[in-house]
């Protein structure tokens, strides 16, 4: 929503992830889920990148929040509530 188009766009389950995982890295074994059909290996591993590599104009905040956002596991993931206590909404007006 930051740049108002898709982030991820993919076309396909996998290809969603694929582009998730590319900025994320490979998430670790523990956290990939056990009662999948799509297995964690059909992932290349790779490391986490920079956000600023796929929005340059994003804010130091505004990264951290998205990774929070991001984390794969729902039980370390931010709630929607913590989320918006998050320092990057402090400022903003009541329209974001």
């Amino acid at each position: 929503m930051f740049c108002r188009r898709p982030l991820f766009c993919g076309k396909s389950e996998v290809d969603q992830l694929e582009k998730i995982f590319d900025l994320t890295g490979l998430p670790p074994e523990e956290d990939w889920p056990e009662d999948v059909t799509l297995l964690r290996n059909a992932f290349t591993s790779r490391p986490p990148q920079s956000v600023k590599n796929f929005i340059p104009e994003m804010d130091d905040l505004g990264a951290s929040l998205l990774l929070e956002l991001l984390i794969f596991s729902p039980k370390k993931r931010v709630s929607a509530i913590n989320a918006l206590q998050h320092p990057y909404f402090l400022g903003q007006s009541s329209e974001v």
